[in-house]
């Protein structure tokens, strides 16, 4: 059973994505409301897998997950994001992000850690090349590796059901 560690500045999110892990029989090691929360508590809990939202305060998604990355690259990290940005998931990539999921399709996120733990090899299920996140790298062009403006806090929550 998967260890997974979620992070996301909103408890209602929290919440939301902790009962759907708990519905698939995983545990829920721990619960982080900001991106440095998040970072301590992978050295402490050693989860195998971590949700972090992108938008968080104190640091971002994707710099928890270079942090997280650089101390424990075996951590699986997810990315959950309602931004639909071209840069972001190269951006993701190179930050040791295996999967970006969109907030509005929570399954994804289930189809995504059920993959992880019970890889299927004849599928290629990279959702950060995938086109349940966004178009395929070659398809892209950057701008200089950066989160692209207007990639801040979140306000609204997305309809997420299942």
């Amino acid at each position: 059973m998967p260890r997974i560690l979620i992070a996301d500045d909103h408890a209602l999110v929290r919440r939301f994505v902790s009962s759907v892990i708990a519905e698939n029989d995983w545990e829920v090691c721990g619960e982080a409301s900001n991106g440095r929360q998040a970072v301590a508590m992978t050295a402490e809990l050693a989860p195998d897998i971590v949700v972090l939202d992108l938008s968080m305060p104190e640091l971002n998604g994707l710099d928890a997950a270079r942090e997280i990355h650089a101390q424990s690259p075996q951590i699986i990290i997810f990315v959950l994001t309602m931004h639909d940005a071209p840069e972001l998931i190269i951006e993701a990539r190179a930050r040791g992000v295996r999967h970006c999921i969109p907030k509005s399709d929570i399954q994804h996120l289930i189809d995504a850690i059920q993959h992880e733990i019970q890889p299927n090899p004849e599928l290629n299920n990279d959702s950060c090349n995938s086109d349940n996140c966004d178009r395929t790298a070659s398809d892209r062009e950057t701008k200089g590796g950066k989160v692209p403006a207007g990639v801040g806090r979140e306000q609204t929550l997305q309809s997420t059901s299942r």
